[in-house]
C-alpha cells in the first residue's frame, strides 16, 4: 500500500468524524424552538459540503509521484 494511500485512509477515518463533531456543535448553537424547516438548509449544507473536500484528496493520493504524465 502506498503512502499517500495511507494518509487519504486517515484523513477519512479521523477528518470525517471531526468534521462531523463540528457540524453537531454548529447546530447546537442554534435555538432549540426553530422548526424544522428551518434547520433543514443547515442540514442540507453540511450533509453535502464535506463531499467537496474527498475528490481533490482522492485525485492527489492517486498521482503517482513518478510519472512523468500529467492528466488533461
Amino acid at each position: 500500500m502506498r503512502w499517500r494511500t495511507i494518509i487519504l485512509i486517515l484523513i477519512i477515518l479521523i477528518g470525517l468524524p471531526v468534521y462531523v463533531w463540528v457540524a453537531m456543535t454548529a447546530l447546537s448553537f442554534m435555538p432549540d424552538g426553530w422548526p424544522i424547516l428551518l434547520k433543514t438548509p443547515f442540514y442540507l449544507i453540511a450533509g453535502i459540503l464535506w463531499a467537496f473536500f474527498l475528490p481533490p484528496l482522492f485525485k492527489w493520493s492517486a498521482k503517482d509521484p513518478d510519472s512523468h504524465f500529467e492528466p488533461k
